[in-house]
């Protein structure tokens, strides 16, 4: 008799378990669900403050380090990845020698090359979850840019990595800054260098249809 009610306490035991732990577990698969199906358009783009185009930079200022305005269009929830990189050949000397095989034979020049690969371009992972009507969008962005400088002399040129990786809630519609780069301007200071004072932003927008 008591190893037939200490069976039945267990089984009430393991029961109100399995209801307990049945909302946490089937939580996050319900919030994807309850997303609308929409496709959404991320668009990311770079400007100078106080301009409200991409693109409008101002005179003496280098473009070697702007990011590339692009678009791309993910369904509600889901992650899409767009990668539009390069990869350029560089062939440079890798050493000069001279050989004599006598003392009177003119030397002979023996040249060494390498071929070195550099990674241009920009590459844009984005996931939006957007619950719909008025609400902002979560948005988990990750830009990564890859460039290399000006070739000077017979030196190779540096390869330069830029990453942005963050989240943000994203108001429909509305350019979001989600970095900044260079000093602001100083209120009631002039100065032709451009270049120094101002700064780029880097913007995303979500809009759903």
């Amino acid at each position: 008799m008591k190893s037939l009610v200490f069976a039945v306490c267990c089984c009430a035991v393991l029961l109100l378990g399995t209801v307990g732990l049945g909302p946490s577990a089937h939580a996050a698969p319900l919030a994807e669900a309850s997303l609308p199906r929409r496709d959404l358009t991320v668009e990311l783009r770079q400007i100078e403050e106080g301009h409200d185009a991409p693109g409008s930079y101002s005179a003496g200022r280098s473009d070697d380090h702007t990011w590339e305005p692009q678009s791309v269009q993910v369904r509600n929830g889901e992650k899409a990845l767009l990668r539009m990189n390069d990869a350029i050949p560089m062939q440079w000397t890798q050493s000069v020698s001279t050989q004599s095989t006598s003392a009177t034979a003119k030397p002979q020049a023996s040249v060494s090359n390498a071929l070195v690969w550099f990674d241009a371009g920009q590459s844009l992972s984005v996931q939006a979850k957007w619950p719909g009507g008025n609400k902002p969008a979560v948005l988990v962005i990750e830009v990564q840019r890859a460039a290399m400088d000006a070739q000077v002399g017979a030196a190779l040129p540096a390869q330069k990595r830029n990453t942005v990786s963050t989240t943000v809630t994203v108001p429909l519609a509305e350019w979001v800054t989600v970095a900044a780069t260079g000093r602001a301007a100083k209120a009631g200071v002039y100065s032709s260098d451009a270049g120094v004072l101002g700064r780029r932003l880097l913007q995303v927008r979500v809009m759903a249809p």
